[in-house]
């Protein structure tokens, strides 16, 4: 339960942002890992979130709740000691007209 909860955080703290590119990328291609026991559904009462393997060093990931479905493109990157997610939202990609010059 509690890796869930992590992951749930960890997840809210990857949307809150917005679409603008970093200047000074988090990591690089070098660092990306693939961890076999991510795989598979993690669900509590109200919530689904499905990892399966995508192309290359990156997961599928459907998240479902009671109202809605949202499918992501997600990084596993290994900075020291230490594992984070990168996700990227399929279906709501960034366009250059997103208000921003």
């Amino acid at each position: 339960m509690k890796k869930l909860i992590v992951v749930s955080m960890l997840a809210l703290a990857a949307l809150l942002p917005s679409c603008i590119p970093s200047l000074h990328p988090l990591y690089s291609e070098d660092k990306l890992v693939f961890r076999e026991e991510i795989l598979g559904e993690w669900q509590n009462d109200k919530e689904t979130w499905a990892f399966s393997k995508g192309e290359g060093a990156y997961y599928k990931l459907v998240f479902s709740d009671e109202d809605e479905q949202a499918e992501f493109n997600v990084h596993l990157v290994r900075l020291g000691e230490h594992y984070f997610f990168d996700f990227y939202n399929i279906k709501n990609r960034c366009s250059d007209d997103d208000g921003l010059s």
